[in-house]
């Protein structure tokens, strides 16, 4: 994503293409083209950047946006007529650009903070009626040109369901996400979720992820932002995204921090490359031209996904916790890239490799034979409180509550003695919830607690232990949004806390590692719960979870 629309030098693009970045996304604003009613003139700045992107052969994705102050007061346009000039304008930018625009995007963020006046009132209405004048109008004008709908941040998929009521799905070339999220995993069974749901109502179309990164903690370190990179681009790669476009390609205003470079005046240099540059170009480089296989089988804490390349096999591997691993058989050495392009070679012992994994993305070359899902230690993986979600109670041992308690703190050794009540399946938002409080949510890689006038709804996953044995827990909690009110944790054991936090709020810590052992009989029950803070405040509380239950080799598991 560029903002030479709004003003960027474009002195930035050979950076571009140094990188091997091939797409960018940027605006020819409407207000700005059409200054009178149905004429259209298109400021010098406006195509000079297209030009500059065209000697480059960068193709860009055009955002048709946003309101124009001649049309129903400026607001988001809610009248036959508003819609009309919209299409139109959208008609005039595709003309004047001719074969350089390949593709355009309908509206940014409908759903967001993008939409004023009277569409708020029923935004999947006014939108679907919006984008079906624009598309007729524009497929009539270029029958080639891309168009993309949808609008939507980050994966709605309630917002979606509406607009595919509206007949929208058939009004769109390709669907929009703006998948938004902290940490990354997960991304890939929302995106599942979503053409479900698309197959459901026709059809499903390529998905376009126009706009990715950790807008929830943009005070994250320069190397946690490209860490976060490649994960995300891996899993979007891995879920069969069609195009991802990466926000921001440099420093600019209240996003300082996401940018792939500095901004022009930064005392480091012009345009000084952020680690995140380096690893989106290792990112190209290494994956140019490969497609996704599989993901590997594995201690679920590690995530390997194989791309099938020109040269052989590239796995993309790194692990969420500590001490896990990857063992691959292989004849010969391995070559093991570093996300930023360092490389090394591994020699196998006995004709296999344990490889080492970290938060920080390796690629591996070499290796055929098939991963042992034993690798990284003595305990054997049983449990993942992500890859083992579903939507019916019980599968895979796991099941899914909420326990209303009093408005306090918990304490390791209380008992949560309240009764654990079942949620209720939402197949349109892929979760678990409840009528009776609707805020509360379990989905497979976020939970969302609530509050109710009787007390504090905690929302709750429980497992519970096909075979007595001794049981190593581990995993993170993660608040997301900076301006949370602050939630608490807790792991109980057979109802007993063995484990608590407060994470989030003024002045405490957003995220939380925890490892402990466990020993259960047949039938005992892990219990994670996510509830308010001791405030009780649960404004913006959303809370990134997985869990990982390993049992040791004299533990019996089901197969």
């Amino acid at each position: 994503m560029t903002h030479f629309a709004k003003g960027w030098p474009i002195d930035i693009i050979p950076l571009i293409d140094r990188a091997g970045i091939g797409h960018i996304r940027d605006e020819q604003p409407w207000g700005q083209v059409e200054t009178a009613r149905g004429r259209y003139l298109f400021p010098p700045r406006l195509d000079a950047y297209m030009t500059a992107l065209a000697a480059r052969h960068i193709d860009p994705l055009i955002v048709l946006a946003f309101a124009n102050r001649l049309y129903d007061d400026g607001k988001t346009p809610y009248t036959d007529a508003g819609r009309a000039a919209y299409a139109a304008y959208a008609r005039a930018v595709v003309q004047h650009f001719g074969h350089a625009l390949k593709a355009v995007e309908v509206w940014n963020e409908y759903n967001g903070s993008f939409c004023d006046g009277p569409c708020r009132s029923d935004r999947p209405k006014f939108y679907a009626a919006m984008l079906q004048d624009t598309y007729r109008t524009l497929k009539s004008a270029d029958p080639s040109l891309t168009v993309l709908g949808g609008a939507a941040v980050p994966i709605p998929l309630d917002y979606f369901q509406k607009l595919f009521q509206k007949g929208a799905l058939d009004s769109m070339d390709a669907v929009v996400i703006h998948p938004y999220r902290s940490p990354p995993e997960g991304v890939e069974r929302d995106i599942a979720a979503l053409r479900r749901l698309m197959a459901t109502y026709g059809k499903p179309k390529p998905i376009w992820a126009t706009e990715f990164s950790d807008l929830a903690d943009m005070k994250k370190s320069r190397d946690d932002v490209a860490r976060y990179l490649v994960r995300m681009s891996t899993l979007l790669l891995s879920a069969k995204v069609a195009r991802i476009y990466w926000y921001l390609l440099r420093d600019y205003q209240e996003f300082a921090g996401l940018g792939l470079l500095r901004d022009e005046h930064d005392p480091l240099g012009r345009y000084a490359p952020n680690p995140a540059y380096v690893a989106y170009a290792v990112l190209i480089h290494e994956l140019q031209g490969a497609h996704f296989v599989r993901r590997e089988a594995s201690d679920p804490r590690v995530h390997v996904y194989a791309f099938a390349g020109r040269e052989g096999e590239i796995r993309v591997a790194w692990s969420l916790l500590p001490k896990a691993g990857f063992d691959l058989a292989s004849g010969g050495p391995l070559r093991i890239d570093s996300m930023m392009g360092g490389e090394r070679r591994v020699t196998p012992q006995n004709g296999r490799v344990a490889i080492a994994l970290s938060e920080n993305p390796v690629y591996i070359r070499g290796g055929a034979a098939p991963p042992s899902p034993e690798a990284g230690g003595a305990a054997r993986p049983v449990a993942s409180s992500a890859d083992d979600f579903s939507l019916v109670q019980g599968s895979k041992d796991w099941s899914y509550g909420m326990i209303l308690r009093p408005g306090t703190p918990v304490a390791v050794g209380s008992e949560f003695a309240e009764p654990f009540v079942p949620l209720q399946a939402d197949q349109g938002q892929d979760s678990w919830t409840s009528p009776q409080s609707p805020t509360l949510k379990i989905r497979a890689g976020m939970v969302h607690p609530d509050r109710s006038r009787d007390g504090f709804v905690w929302a709750v996953r429980r497992w519970s232990s096909p075979a007595a044995g001794t049981f190593k827990v581990s995993g993170t909690v993660q608040v997301n949004d900076q301006r949370a009110e602050g939630i608490s944790f807790a792991i109980m054991v057979d109802r007993r806390v063995a484990y608590a936090a407060e994470l989030g709020g003024p002045g405490k810590s957003r995220k939380a590692d925890f490892t402990l052992p466990v020993r259960l009989q047949r039938g005992g029950t892990i219990d994670f719960a996510i509830g308010p803070g001791r405030g009780g405040g649960i404004n913006f509380d959303a809370t990134a979870f997985n869990a990982f239950i390993a049992g040791t080799a004299e533990t019996t598991v089901r197969p």
